[in-house]
């Protein structure tokens, strides 16, 4: 399946916030959660959010990054 990877690898895959800014970053540790995230790893998480349209809708405006909208997660249960 093809889809766009537009800032997949800039955007936290928990919380939809845009940490990921400078290309050289390559880890990300989160002081609330104390996570430390690798930035291809989480590019991957996202990259999965894309292909079940799970991940925001993100627009440029003036060089600032803007997360239009973010799509509901849906949870199905199977039966066994």
């Amino acid at each position: 399946m093809e889809c766009k990877p537009n800032y997949t690898s800039q955007l936290l895959s928990y919380r939809d916030e845009i940490v990921f800014t400078n290309c050289s970053l390559r880890e990300y540790f989160d002081e609330e959660l104390q996570l430390k995230i690798d930035r291809d790893i989480n590019a991957a998480i996202n990259l999965k959010r894309v292909g079940l349209d799970l991940f925001p809708t993100i627009n440029r405006r003036k060089n600032k990054v803007v997360i239009a909208l973010v799509k509901n997660c849906f949870c199905f249960a199977r039966k066994f």
